[in-house]
């Protein structure tokens, strides 16, 4: 799976394009993330919101008995100047470490907004200090104005805390809290700013996303191309319906969008295939693949995103104008790029073969779309795809995630998703994991046949579900 660097200025690019599905990218490590911090993720929901009211009412009890002394020597400003200038993780955490009790919102604001910027600030060396930080910060979250909330999200996300996933989201739960009622404040670089911190760091925050596509709506005529971009893909990777927003950044599109960079292009194309919205002002005319055939600055991930276009308008049956063929064969050929089966897909192809099964692995569709194994089942074939954490926000599937499954089944497959947290929940149990595949390939075969839509199928405690 590809994982591109995000962008460095307070703006960002987009450049985690919903983490494209089906191009083949290996996801070796997959199985180990989900057993580290994926495992059980949704049930960690209460847990972030009590760990981060203990942070704020820890906080609020010191500084209500004295306990935290704010050390002399440095005011207020000149610790804001400090923290911008310094060039380094370590300096920055240095800062932390020194002046914490301190620190005020707008210092915590700029700090993340520095620490985004470093290229090293997740490092297994500043953990700890990047733990209390992220604590620290959750303290003043109730203090920070629109534009610092904005900030810290944003820096926050940047910096991809993967292994401080409880202590981020716990963080990022306060902000969505905190940002909701000042909405009004935020400008549009805020509110791009936040929904794109929001789909980086895959943490679902429906509440939040559901005012910024209310607030977004009235202020999209001071939107960039940036800041549009960025709003609808960020909706799109986060699975989020936001039906009259996107009607809005459609038509708030068409008029800038000559000042679209490829990745702008790319990004906004990809968002309304994701959500399976059309968008007739962008696309019924040929403005849009002209735009497209003159640029040369695609990124093989945009190629791609416009390649999954391209299958939506046949999926759609579409008479809107094609890429055209040049243009077309490019984003297909980036589009079948090799990658390497991950340990995870691995593990499920052994266990079919031990049930007599003879899958064919890293199988690639007319469509281009990479399939994790295909076994014959029944008379018919059906599509084994080993899904890892990447592929989910929780136990819900990503935008990209469900774009692939929708457009497999569009071109006639039938498909077999197995999660990596029901398997992950087998253990070492050879025996359990070919009771598991056989229970899940029955129900699929007796679903092709009932067209019914969900099979749950039980294998000892475990209650399996079965898609088309």
């Amino acid at each position: 799976m590809q994982q591109p660097q995000p962008p460095a200025s307070l703006r960002p690019e987009a450049t985690r394009p919903g983490q494209l599905q089906g191009q083949g990218q290996g996801q070796g490590q997959e199985q180990g993330q989900g057993r580290q911090w994926h495992q059980g993720h949704e049930g960690q929901e209460n847990q972030w919101q009590q760990q981060s009211q203990g942070w704020q009412g820890q906080g609020r009890e010191q500084e209500r008995q004295g306990l935290q002394q704010k050390p002399k020597g440095v005011d207020e400003r000149a610790l804001t100047g400090q923290i911008s200038q310094a060039g380094s993780t370590r300096e920055l955490l240095r800062l932390s470490a020194t002046h914490s009790a301190r620190f005020g919102p707008i210092h915590v604001a700029t700090l993340w907004n520095k620490l985004g910027k470093q290229s090293d600030a997740s490092g297994p060396s500043h953990r700890e200090e990047l733990r209390r930080l992220l604590r620290r910060t959750v303290e003043l979250t109730g203090s920070c104005g629109a534009r610092q909330l904005s900030n810290v999200a944003h820096g926050v996300a940047k910096c991809s805390l993967v292994e401080l996933s409880l202590e981020t989201s716990a963080l990022l739960t306060t902000v969505a809290e905190a940002a909701v009622p000042k909405l009004r404040e935020f400008t549009p670089q805020g509110l791009a700013n936040t929904v794109w911190a929001f789909a980086t760091a895959g943490h679902a925050a429906p509440e939040l996303l559901d005012a910024i596509a209310a607030a977004a709506v009235p202020q999209l005529r001071e939107f960039t191309p940036q800041h549009l971009a960025n709003t609808v893909w960020a909706f799109a990777t986060a699975g989020h319906a936001a039906p009259e927003l996107l009607d809005a950044i459609a038509a708030a599109a068409v008029s800038q969008l000559r000042e679209f960079t490829p990745q702008h292009l790319a990004n906004t194309a990809w968002a309304f295939v994701v959500a399976d919205h059309l968008a007739p002002a962008l696309f019924d005319s040929h403005d849009f693949v002209q735009l497209c055939a003159a640029q040369h600055g695609f990124t093989p991930e945009g190629l791609s995103q416009l390649h999954q276009w391209q299958l939506w308008r046949e999926e759609r049956g579409a008479a809107w104008p094609a890429l055209p063929p040049e243009l077309a064969h490019r984003c297909h050929a980036a589009f079948c790029q090799e990658g390497t089966p991950s340990l995870l897909q691995r593990d499920v192809a052994a266990s079919l073969r031990e049930i007599g099964l003879t899958p064919q692995e890293e199988v690639r569709t007319p469509q281009g779309y990479s399939l994790d194994a295909v076994v014959s089942e029944g008379g018919f074939e059906v599509a084994v795809e080993v899904d890892g954490p990447s592929h989910f926000w929780g136990r819900t599937p990503t935008g990209a995630t469900a774009l692939k499954r929708r457009q497999l089944r569009a071109a006639g497959w039938v498909l077999l998703p197995v999660p990596y947290w029901e398997w992950n929940g087998l253990g070492s149990s050879e025996a359990a994991k070919q009771d598991y595949l056989r229970a899940a390939l029955r129900g699929v075969g007796w679903k092709r046949h009932s067209h019914t839509t969900v099979v749950t199928v039980t294998v000892g405690e475990l209650r399996v579900r079965c898609w088309p």
